[in-house]
């Protein structure tokens, strides 16, 4: 690799040591939501039907309401329904040009990040059960997941701060309450070498040895330059690469 590439780094340097400020300069750039308005044939015809007949119609109030509540106990997952939705929505209004659409979406997003925890937490589990040795229910890492990308997704198309600001403190709960050490997203009762080639449930016929634990799944780059996800990258960028 030439040494004048704008993104090339030390091999031999230290994840860790990386500033804050650093960034990874894009070599392929991807093309907006909104570069490309009008889709014909069978694509075009299927993305206008999920549009209106899907994201439109979808009942996303309800899932709203129970992150307002907060109080499913239940290990498996239903809470990712309005990270999905709001992802969804923020770029099917951008590709469209749909301003209810996009109206609506902002309004979701702005009721969601209204019920977030100091702490950062912004699931539908009760806090009586959140505890540190289990600060996460059961799918609580896998519905966060979307709730992060839909924080980041509107914060890129939309440059809305407070979209921002909620993914870096969402970002913060999974620094602090999620890693070796701490509590792990474990999706099964076996660890390896047990897991290996070993039936689980009918949805799973086997968990690879390499069964993920949560932080490697949620820290994206524009997060991390937050200096509080930043400190963790050391350890936590390691995983995905040598796997």
């Amino acid at each position: 690799m030439s040494q004048d590439t704008p993104w090339a780094a030390d091999p031999a340097a230290p994840i860790s040591s990386a500033s804050p400020q650093q960034k990874v300069v894009r070599v392929e750039r991807s093309l907006p939501p909104g570069a490309v308005k009008h889709i014909d044939g069978f694509v075009g015809r299927r993305v206008q039907a999920n549009r209106e007949n899907y994201l439109k119609r979808f009942d996303i109030d309800h899932y709203v309401e129970m992150v307002r509540q907060r109080n499913h106990k239940d290990w498996g997952w239903i809470g990712e329904q309005d990270g999905k939705w709001v992802e969804s929505a923020v770029l099917a209004s951008a590709q469209s040009g749909d301003a209810a659409l996009r109206q609506k979406a902002r309004s979701v997003l702005a009721s969601i990040i209204a019920t977030q925890e100091p702490d950062g937490y912004v699931g539908i589990t009760p806090k009586a059960i959140r505890t540190p040795a289990r600060p996460l229910r059961g799918m609580d890492p896998y519905e966060l997941y979307f709730t992060l990308h839909a924080l980041i997704t509107a914060y890129e198309q939309w440059s809305d701060a407070s979209s921002l600001t909620a993914a870096r403190k969402l970002g913060d709960y999974f620094v602090g309450h999620i890693g070796p050490g701490k509590a792990e997203f474990w999706p099964s009762p076996y660890r390896p070498p047990e897991n290996v080639q070993k039936i689980i449930c009918e949805q799973f016929t086997w968990v690879p040895e390499g069964t993920a634990k949560a932080p490697e799944l949620y820290i994206r780059s524009e997060v991390t330059l937050h200096p509080s996800a930043t400190n963790c990258m050391g350890s936590w960028g390691r995983w995905p690469v040598v796997r």
